[in-house]
């Protein structure tokens, strides 16, 4: 496809506001005032910080709460930003989403009088719009030491941050602005005249035409949903003694985007800042600057996994941002001399970052990037695992790959939980066109079935901790539902928890397990992550009536005398089927002949179409010996 090919809304009929955009004036003083004025605080301090388009200034306050100082920063957008309908309050909006779960972002402080987020001010220039953001204490990335550690960070925080926009949106969102990634053919056409040295305009043009090649024909096929899309050096905060991402900051760029713009984005500016870093210091660059990159993608890839096509495009995504921020800070320099050092310090850098990514083809560059990334060890930060791991507690999950050692002692690791992933992104859509469970009761109805001595029960009940092991009363009602059995042989546990422990428990490196496939993916890789090796009984369709099925004969092929534990799940999910009572007989049979564990995911037990005919006896109580009912 060549440039005339190529669809008139995707090139060339953009035009860059930044032409038009002026910085707020505002000095110090005024800052100040700005913020008694509206806020009603007392103002000890006002510091300008770094900006593109607008004023900002760090602001200390006081004397607060227990006399001590607060610290606020004051943004002053640029008139364009400001005239924005709607534009300032979906970042408001989305910092509220975030913060509703539990992800640090900015948030804009009520004005004292009139409980107002968003104050309009005078400028020569015209209408400029002020908020009050709280300050997020921490150091830019790019004043920090860029670990692996640190880069997987800031790869798993975009991805746990995208996965937390997946249902956000906003009227005021822009459907797209000067920055997002599908202008970077724009840019090259509209700012390329400015680049002065030959071989810097045909970088350009080749960058452009990989862009008409490779990204634009794909549009419409990428992922899209709501990205920050400007995970920039200066806009990601780090904690450098826990070596982990705190926030991210400046959500001027949010959009409607392609989902691996955003990783690709922050990619960029990873193998801008190591290449920066290792050319101030004469080391090598090109292996280092691949490997922080890498570092970064498999953070993000062990949370919300790339496409196939997005990693192929990711490169050309790279090379584009990079560009494009080039074409356009040239520009702005050219209108603001005296902002060039925050706004492109590092010119030299770029060109050596676009050389490489275009020294082989986008396919060779993303095989190396996918392929390093994958031999990225993931180093847990969870606190809570590093806590168990200095009582002594044998395995742990990580963030590599089922079965593999990582830098964590005795920890054992597990792959991404695909349908949890899915069911994060897509399970709470404000439309539902269909289910995976049943519809939920409401507590009302619940508590309406019950007798008055229970509903006594639960007047009176008081939210605590409760026995780790479950009440003694519920352990004594679930017994009823499993003859044989006392409270002591009970465990209430959340499902995953019953199956890590159990597995955990059981199993050692080298043991062989039998599982049905396809099944819920823990019940298989917990197994893995323990070192197991695992035999899959997988499902097979009658071709006649298109009916699924688990055939008994394959299964008694697997179950050879070194099997240690036999996992099954019945009703089966997803494909309902469900053994005959003769068959189940013949499974337990299976387990019990080479004297294996019987671990049956029991979930849906007791949704039976007809109980009478098709409800099985609970696995705990027809095989007692080695039996376990989750």
């Amino acid at each position: 496809m060549d440039r005339n090919e190529v669809p008139e809304n995707l090139l060339g009929c953009y035009h860059f506001s930044v032409e038009a955009v002026e910085r707020p004036l505002l000095d110090q003083s005024q800052a100040a005032g700005l913020v008694q004025q509206h806020w009603g605080l007392q103002v000890l301090s006002a510091k300008e910080l770094g900006s593109y388009e607008d004023r900002n200034y760090l602001v200390k306050c006081g004397p607060g709460v227990a006399d001590k100082t607060d610290e606020h920063v004051l943004k002053v957008h640029n008139t364009h930003s400001s005239s924005i309908p709607g534009f300032l309050e979906s970042q408001n909006a989305v910092c509220h989403h975030l913060g509703a779960q539990g992800i640090c972002a900015p948030v804009a402080k009520l004005t004292a009088g009139d409980s107002r987020s968003i104050v309009t001010i005078q400028q020569p220039s015209g209408t400029c719009k002020v908020r009050l953001l709280s300050y997020i204490p921490g150091t830019i990335l790019k004043a920090a030491t860029k670990t692996p550690k640190l880069l997987r960070s800031v790869g798993r925080y975009l991805a746990q941050l995208d996965i937390a926009l997946a249902n956000f949106g906003h009227s005021g969102i822009r459907p797209t602005h000067d920055w997002a990634i599908t202008h970077v053919a724009d840019a090259v056409q509209q700012f390329s005249h400015q680049l002065k040295h030959p071989k810097h305009n045909a970088t350009a043009q080749k960058v452009s035409e990989l862009y008409v090649n490779l990204v634009m024909p794909a549009a419409d096929s990428l992922r899209k949903q709501v990205i920050h899309s400007d995970a920039n050096e200066n806009n990601i905060i780090v904690d450098e003694t826990a070596q982990e991402v705190v926030a991210l900051i400046d959500w001027s760029d949010i959009t409607v985007g392609w989902l691996v713009a955003e990783v690709a984005i922050a990619a960029a500016y990873v193998l801008l800042m190591t290449m920066t870093d290792c050319n101030t210091a004469g080391a090598p660059a090109e292996d280092q600057t691949l490997q922080a990159v890498a570092h970064l993608m498999a953070g993000y890839q062990h949370q919300l996994p790339l496409t196939d096509q997005e990693w192929l495009l990711l490169p050309v995504l790279m090379a584009g941002r990079l560009l494009q921020s080039t074409l356009i800070g040239h520009y702005t320099i050219s209108r603001e001399p005296g902002n060039a050092d925050y706004v492109m310090p590092d010119e030299a850098y770029r060109w050596c970052c676009l050389d490489l990514l275009l020294s082989c083809t986008p396919q060779q560059m993303s095989a190396k990037l996918r392929a390093m990334a994958q031999s990225s060890p993931q180093a847990v930060s969870n606190p809570l695992t590093a806590h168990s791991n200095e009582l002594g507690g044998g395995i742990a999950p990580c963030q590599r790959g089922a079965g593999s050692l990582c830098e964590v002692p005795n920890c054992r690791c597990l792959p991404p939980f695909k349908l949890e992933l899915y069911l994060a992104r897509y399970e709470h859509l404000p439309l539902q066109l269909s289910r995976s469970s049943c519809q939920p009761m409401k507590l009302r109805d619940l508590l309406a079935l019950a007798d008055p001595e229970l509903q006594q029960q639960w007047q009176e009940l008081e939210l605590n901790y409760p026995p780790n092991i479950g009440s003694l009363q519920l352990r004594q009602e679930v017994c009823l539902h499993y003859p044989g059995t006392g409270p002591e042989h009970v465990l209430s546990c959340v499902p995953n928890e019953g199956i890590y422990i159990t597995m955990t428990a059981l199993l050692s490196p080298g043991d062989v397990v039998v599982a049905m496939h396809p099944v819920y993916q823990s019940l298989i890789e917990v197994a893995r992550s323990v070192g197991a090796d695992v035999k899959l009984w997988s499902m097979e369709v009658e071709p006649d009536t298109g009916k699924t099925y688990f055939s008994l004969n394959a299964l008694r092929l697997l179950m050879t005398p070194e099997v240690k534990c036999l996992v099954v799940n019945v009703p089966h999910n997803p494909s309902g089927w469900l053994p005959t009572r003769q068959e189940w007989a013949d499974v337990i049979q299976c387990a019990a002949e080479v004297d294996a564990w019987l671990f049956s995911d029991e979930i849906y037990r007791l949704l039976e179409q007809q109980p009478e005919h098709q409800r099985l006896e609970p696995a705990v109580t027809c095989y007692p010996t080695k039996g376990i009912s989750l």
